[in-house]
């Protein structure tokens, strides 16, 4: 057998095993926190032994970024091939339906730990996508400040509104959350804008 084969072989056996013990991480997350899950009850649980988790990963917070990894890629990768320009309403229901349609996704930001996760990285992709390209045009520093103050503020809104819909706690549609969204967005960024443009 060729060091070629032989390094699909085990690529392809690799992938397979991070895949097992992220879903066995998901599946304790339903109903621990992170912090209370050990490697021995993660192994345990996706029938491993130890020593084939730290052939993939160093501890338990490795695992739960690697998920975060998939998740942040897939959405570069689909806003991508949308060509959204606009933090409108086609944003927010894309990002809102990718979220929806991925059960480890919403369980995970809808958790305690989603403000050290998932939301701040997503809110890293929006400014790079969104916020920066603005910001080149304008001059004046105090109005970048002022802009990203504005940008903080609406994502910690946006998050507001999101959780407690994943979690089950609203009765809104995803069309109504990514309208109300949207709406809200584009008066905060109106108004900052205006300010910026007549001082």
């Amino acid at each position: 057998m060729s060091n070629q084969i032989k390094n699909k072989k085990i690529d392809v056996r690799s992938r397979y095993t991070q895949n097992l013990i992220k879903q066995s991480l998901v599946e304790l997350l339903k109903t621990k926190n992170i912090k209370s899950i050990t490697i021995l009850e993660l192994c345990k649980h996706a029938n491993i032994a130890r020593g084939t988790f730290y052939n993939q990963f160093s501890d338990i917070i490795d695992v739960y970024s690697a998920i975060e990894d998939d998740f942040i890629y897939e959405i570069e990768v689909q806003f991508e091939n949308l060509h959204i320009t606009a933090l409108d309403q086609q944003f927010f229901l894309k990002l809102i339906e990718l979220i929806c349609s991925n059960s480890t996704i919403a369980l995970i930001i809808g958790s305690e730990i989603s403000e050290s996760g998932f939301l701040k990285r997503i809110k890293s992709f929006i400014e790079s996508k969104y916020i920066i390209p603005i910001v080149k045009n304008i001059k004046n520093p105090n109005f970048v400040s002022y802009l990203y103050d504005t940008f903080n503020f609406i994502i910690s809104g946006a998050a507001g509104l999101l959780i407690p819909f994943l979690q089950k706690k609203v009765d809104y549609s995803k069309d109504e959350l990514a309208k109300r969204l949207s709406h809200i967005v584009n008066i905060i960024i109106i108004d900052c804008m205006h300010y910026i443009n007549n001082k």
